[in-house]
């Protein structure tokens, strides 16, 4: 068992959540969340000083760490590699969470090939925290990803949007096929989606972020809290709650680890994506789809140079 420091440390002062509540969320939903980031280095959002003060993003893991409780991950970088913290067991979690850790991020590949995803994620970002855009837009993915025989689920992010996630039945590299996923839902519904980045650009739209499957790119993972006023919860539902439910509907106060609410992505039937990269090509050749290039800053790209964009 973990011993909590400073464990009435208020850190989220909006509820007075403290840090003893914060590592007694993650043992009790480490059940659910253990599945998703076991064997993924992690990305960790710290905010020693409760989510009143600035936190910040820490990949490297800290020596002081005990490896007997905190595994470590080389990931490779430009020059060299990082070395993640990585977590396996309820006492992983807490241990991190004691450390100040509110949020916990992963990418969507695992240490044994980290360039090759074994889920896809379409992150829906409304501009503006539209609701019921965001909720449009996924329905849209779900109706698209049916038509190809994929099985998703949806998951509030404890934000403002939704991200809609598949399961793959081998690692396969998807950035291209997701970059083309998303020019096709595009096409199909201008009026609710864009691919613009800037956010003075998307005219009200929701963003198909499809470059967190590109890479060593991360999601936050399922069943993190996230460093917002009320310690709302990125929670995996059912497309009959998706109506229902906010981006922020979850917190750490619902007792999600206690209540018995199981985990929608337990059940996803995972898909091959070969067929799905064979026709989401065919139908962007048929119909003469433009891909727009983005570099990793969400930059537009036009013949190998950076579009500046004016600002209206």
């Amino acid at each position: 068992m973990i011993k909590v420091s400073n464990a009435d440390r208020i850190i989220f002062p909006e509820i007075g959540a403290t840090k003893g509540d914060v590592v007694e969320f993650y043992l009790s939903v480490a059940h659910l969340m253990l599945p998703h980031v076991r064997g993924r280095p992690l990305t960790l959002v710290r905010h020693p000083r409760g989510v009143g003060e600035r936190g910040f993003f820490q990949k490297n893991v800290a020596k002081h760490y005990p490896e007997e409780l905190i595994g470590r991950i080389e990931m490779p970088r430009a020059k060299g590699v990082t070395v993640h913290p990585a977590a396996s067991t309820p006492d992983a979690l807490a241990y991190l969470a004691n450390q100040g850790t509110i949020e916990f991020h992963i990418p969507l590949s695992t240490k044994d090939a980290p360039f090759e995803q074994d889920r896809l994620v379409i992150d829906l970002d409304p501009e503006d925290g539209d609701v019921a855009k965001a909720r449009a837009a996924a329905w849209a993915c779900k109706e698209l990803l049916d038509g190809f025989g994929v099985d998703s689920t949806p998951m509030v992010t404890g934000s403002k949007g939704y991200h809609v996630v598949a399961l793959l039945l081998r690692p396969e590299s998807m950035g291209a096929t997701a970059h083309k996923l998303a020019a096709v839902l595009l096409r199909r519904h201008p009026d609710i989606l864009t691919n613009e980045f800037l956010k003075e650009n998307r005219k009200g739209r929701v963003l198909i972020d499809w470059m967190r499957n590109m890479g060593l790119a991360t999601v936050v993972a399922p069943w993190s809290l996230r460093a917002r006023p009320r310690a709302t919860v990125a929670t995996p539902i059912t497309w009959s709650e998706l109506d229902e439910t906010n981006p922020d509907a979850f917190t750490i106060e619902d007792g999600l680890g206690e209540s018995g609410r199981p985990d929608p992505l337990s059940t996803l039937e995972p898909f091959d994506p070969l067929p799905l990269k064979t026709t989401v090509e065919r139908i962007v050749d048929e119909e003469g789809i433009e891909l727009v290039h983005f570099d990793r800053f969400g930059r537009r790209w036009v013949d190998g140079q950076v579009k500046r964009e004016k600002r209206p």
